[in-house]
């Protein structure tokens, strides 16, 4: 049970993952030539 706002420690012992504390923007960003060279590999 978390113990305040933001608190993400009991994440791990009760779902086994952890919180990635980026934007998802900035994540998109990260990830989308990797999602689109992935898509041309495989011919779509």
């Amino acid at each position: 049970v978390p113990r305040w706002g933001g608190d993400t420690n009991y994440m791990t012992t009760v779902c086994q993952m952890r919180v990635i504390p980026e934007w998802l923007d900035e994540m998109y960003a990260q990830l989308r030539p990797l999602f689109d060279r992935m898509s041309a590999e495989m011919g779509e």
